[in-house]
């Protein structure tokens, strides 16, 4: 995730202000490992033997579905765990017992190029996909009902989500009609939600929406 907001301090610096300590990623999720670390280190010192086998892993992954770091160790049989806590950036101290999945998807509209001084012989890629997005604003609604049986930190979160266009591209020069138009999105599961189910409703919408919108491909 890259720095997007305006920093008052360097965020690839760390800096200390009394009991605080300021960089990018300090919280989510450094301070999670520094706690864990000392938790063992104090659990050693006092002499105490856990009643159970306590392992630890960091993998830096996360953000990209987490396949290529803890996925990878458990497939592997690295490591075989009969629970699991991840010390993730805490909300309030507030415990979590599950967490969404991420379905990441990409949508390319095409149409046809053409000189912009006649644009009635090309088909405007750009504009269709503005059309299909408006359009998914209903499948979004649609899904913002669904609910999950979870507690949540805040009441939002027991709902899916879908962002759209955290990338787009498009087009080749101002003079040119865009023969295509690309956008990304970003679906949140919920626990009780199917990866599979979810993406075929998604492809199914998008057919729809393609005999509903002139043009549209």
């Amino acid at each position: 995730v890259p720095v997007t907001a305006k920093w008052k301090t360097p965020p690839f610096k760390p800096l200390v202000k009394g009991d605080r300590i300021y960089g990018r990623g300090t919280a989510d999720m450094k301070a999670s490992i520094a706690c864990a670390l000392a938790a063992v280190e104090i659990l050693k010192k006092a002499g105490i033997k856990p009643h159970c086998n306590l392992e630890m892993s960091f993998t830096p992954d996360e953000e990209t579905g987490g396949m290529a770091g803890m996925g990878y160790l458990v497939k592997k049989g690295i490591v075989k765990p009969d629970y699991g806590l991840v010390g993730e950036g805490a909300y309030k101290n507030w415990l979590c017992v599950a967490h969404k999945g991420a379905l990441w998807l990409e949508v390319e509209v095409k149409g046809l190029s053409s000189h912009a001084s006649k644009p009635y012989r090309g088909v405007n890629a750009y504009e269709k996909a503005a059309a299909l997005v408006v359009e998914l604003d209903k499948l979004k609604k649609r899904w913002s009902r669904r609910k999950s049986r979870l507690l949540t930190a805040e009441k939002e979160g027991a709902h899916p989500t879908m962002v759209l266009g955290g990338v787009h591209s498009g087009g080749v020069k101002i003079n040119v009609v865009p023969d295509t138009s690309t956008f990304t999105v970003d679906r949140r599961v919920l626990p009780e939600e199917n990866d599979e189910k979810v993406y075929k409703e998604f492809r199914s919408f998008v057919k729809n929406a393609e005999k509903n919108i002139p043009g549209l491909k």
